[in-house]
């Protein structure tokens, strides 16, 4: 199965490995959210099951692990990779070639989808119809369960794909053939009107976003659209797996080259060569071309680009959206730490603090405000590091009055702030790079505040 894995061998290549052209269909990295009784897992299981996808027999024999252990909605853990971090799997569409990247929904691995939605192009929003699921999760202001005052699963995954930059949110309105819904339009516009209310609260615009209804449980809708006589009034409206298919990208193949690194370890041992796992953001990657590592500042050279899922065959170059396994070269050991970036000129900038616009949407446990001195941990992309909010220039409530040098920030609140990271990580201004401009304040399981860099100090060089 084609999970990211961090210290594994690649098997022995052949010893004439065949150069090939671009795969012809584009790539499409979707990153799957959902609340715990959304139906997440067993949603996964019918994508792969219907286009055919080789991870199938893989991701059953972690279906059944799971059902030992008594824990079949936490299968995501049981698909995920050595370190229990971001599953992984595959499958193709008449138009694309697809990775789905989905994590455990409980509050225990927000971490882990964070990272999952970190670097993922669109996000499936998995939702429940039934009534009283639907009540639960479109609660406001959230409810009150084993860790106190919380918001939904459904409200969290919304901000959080917000957040971190995912250009574009299908929502699939699950569980349509339970008893209480019946495929119903009813129940469908209701859940529409709901899940409208709680995408704006989160900043989406909904004119943007897709609303498909479908039965994860049998597939109908997933796959082929769904029968007119078992439901009329979506007649020749598209299924899921034609909305993913339909939706338009924003990819610049002409921009700056930006490669995020997912995994990157040694290749031999004298260490002159490193292999990278990594997804091209912007710019083309090519044979070798020069390349910067940041923020360790190593110089390498592309040595070889290979597919993912391990065929000893050889890409002249790779596109924005693909993930692809690449060897670089370089005179000695090259540190490539989770989060690193590989950049062409011009490179990217690397920071231990910065200015941003910060906004707050939870509250840790006994806190009523966000102070000057607040300590979480930073996530952007899959970089995860510790972070101190130092100082608060100005502060807006929802009614929009400033309140210039405040000391606190209070809930549903917006302030221009300084956050200073325990070490540099690839950053850039929003305005110039929203992927790499965007990020998301943790304590615990609690995703405190939304931010966006608004200016890097002066560059030294």
């Amino acid at each position: 199965m084609a999970a990211i894995a961090a210290g594994t061998k690649d098997p022995t290549p052949p010893t004439t490995p065949n150069t090939v052209a671009r795969l012809p269909r584009e790539h499409l990295t979707v990153a799957v959210l959902g609340g715990v009784d959304a139906g997440v897992a067993t949603l996964l299981k019918t994508f792969l099951r219907l286009t055919g996808s080789k991870d199938l027999p893989a991701v059953e024999k972690c279906d059944a692990e799971a059902s030992k252990c008594h824990a079949a909605s936490w299968i995501p853990l049981f698909i995920g990779d050595d370190r229990g971090d971001v599953g992984r799997v595959e499958f193709e569409t008449e138009r694309r070639r697809c990775s789905l990247l989905f994590a455990s929904t409980y509050v225990d691995y927000v971490p882990n989808m964070l990272r999952g939605a970190g670097h993922a192009d669109v996000a499936i929003l998995v939702v429940s119809a039934r009534p009283r699921d639907l009540e639960f999760e479109l609660e406001s202001g959230g409810h009150t369960g084993l860790y106190g005052k919380v918001p939904t699963m459904t409200r969290s995954c919304a901000l959080l794909a917000w957040a971190l930059g995912v250009s574009r949110l299908v929502v699939a309105i699950n569980k349509m053939d339970h008893p209480t819904v019946d495929w119903s339009e009813g129940c469908f516009d209701k859940c529409l009107k709901g899940m409208k209310r709680l995408l704006r609260r989160c900043r989406f615009r909904t004119s943007e976003v897709s609303f498909v209804p479908i039965s994860g449980l049998d597939g109908t809708n997933v796959s082929a659209a769904v029968d007119s006589t078992r439901c009329p009034w979506r007649r020749d409206r598209p299924s899921l797996l034609d909305v993913l298919d339909a939706l338009e990208t924003r990819r610049d193949a002409g921009a700056p080259l930006r490669v995020l690194a997912l995994v990157g370890r040694d290749d031999d041992e004298d260490g002159e060569a490193t292999v990278i796992v990594g997804k091209v953001e912007s710019g083309t990657l090519r044979l070798g071309a020069e390349v910067s590592i940041v923020p360790s500042v190593r110089s390498c050279t592309i040595d070889q680009i290979r597919p993912l899922d391990g065929v000893w065959d050889l890409f002249p170059d790779a596109r924005p959206g693909e993930v692809v396994r690449v060897r670089v070269v370089a005179s000695g050991p090259v540190d490539v730490p989770r989060g690193s970036v590989l950049c062409a000129e011009p490179p990217c900038r690397s920071s231990d603090r910065f200015i941003c616009d910060l906004r707050v949407v939870d509250l840790p446990d006994g806190a009523g405000s966000l102070a000057e001195g607040f300590r979480g941990t930073f996530h952007a992309r899959n970089v995860e590091v510790g972070a101190t909010m130092t100082r608060i220039f100005e502060a807006k409530d929802r009614s929009g009055n400033v309140t210039n040098g405040a000391k606190s920030l209070d809930m549903d609140t917006t302030g221009v702030c300084i956050v200073s990271l325990e070490r540099a990580v690839a950053c850039e201004r929003h305005q110039d790079c929203p992927y790499m401009g965007n990020f998301v304040l943790r304590v615990d399981w609690r995703v405190c505040a939304l931010g966006r860099v608004r200016k890097l100090p002066p560059d030294q060089d």
